[in-house]
């Protein structure tokens, strides 16, 4: 009867010691970002999300962009290929667990 209780005893520990060290756990997060399309498909070499001092850069594919940034507003630069200029969008709003489109950004030709 003693080794039974140890048992329960010792099993109840362990099972208290999992339930607390699970909220210690780092959850992950739902992510969030931009994404779009540039207008034509290979006029950018890298767009840009900017908030303040965060910076995120990545290179275009097809035309299609998608790059993960914290909720916050955002600024998108579109660095423009050789033949167009740079673009700019303002006030790209992101929210917790979500991906706001930015749509198409047309390029204009210098």
């Amino acid at each position: 009867m003693k080794k039974i209780a140890i048992l329960i005893y010792t099993a109840l520990i362990i099972i208290m010691s999992i339930v607390v060290m699970s909220g210690f756990v780092n959850h992950p997060k739902t992510a969030s970002g931009i994404h779009g399309i540039i207008s034509p498909a290979d006029a950018a070499s890298k767009v840009w999300a900017v908030n303040g001092k965060d910076s995120v850069g990545v290179a275009p594919s097809s035309g299609n962009f998608s790059v993960d940034v914290k909720p916050g507003n955002w600024k998108l630069h579109v660095e423009a290929g050789k033949g167009y200029k740079d673009a700019f969008v303002e006030n790209v709003v992101v929210e917790e667990g979500s991906y706001t489109d930015a749509g198409e950004i047309k390029l204009v030709t210098k």
